[in-house]
């Protein structure tokens, strides 16, 4: 299989789905550019990725920058796990196929806590984001 095959194979109703919210909250902060890194959708604020959704069986995971002070906690929870290859810069994922306290994947994209995800794409964004970029979106929100 080349990297063309793997590019092109079709994602899931649920992924396309999960997408289109992360999207829609990526895209609302300053400055965001939305890139391809190894095949996943990927937002950065500036040229700093923030956040990466990345399609797992039939849903998705969202790699984010954590909060040092939070990861602890997060990462109590079973939903969240370090991830391979960027977790020893910071980075967390989060299951989108997994309720919080329900052990069956979700079926559709109305399961997802979307405030949840609001707030950990912010908190990654505020991490990664220029002074400029934070000053707009302080200033967007007040």
């Amino acid at each position: 299989m080349t990297s063309a095959d793997t590019h092109d194979r079709p994602r899931s109703p649920l992924f396309l789905a999960m997408l289109d919210e992360v999207r829609e909250i990526c895209v609302a902060l300053p400055e965001v550019n939305e890139i391809e890194t190894f095949h996943s959708p990927t937002w950065q604020a500036g040229k700093k990725s923030f956040a990466e959704l990345v399609p797992y069986e039939d849903g998705a995971v969202l790699s984010f920058k954590a909060d040092p002070a939070e990861s602890a906690a997060l990462l109590e929870n079973d939903r969240f796990y370090v991830p391979k290859y960027t977790g020893h810069k910071g980075w967390l994922s989060l299951r989108l196929d997994r309720a919080q306290g329900i052990d069956a994947p979700i079926t559709s994209a109305d399961g997802v806590d979307w405030g949840e995800v609001e707030e950990l794409i912010e908190g990654s964004y505020r991490i990664q984001a220029l002074k400029r970029m934070l000053a707009a979106l302080d200033r967007d929100a007040g």
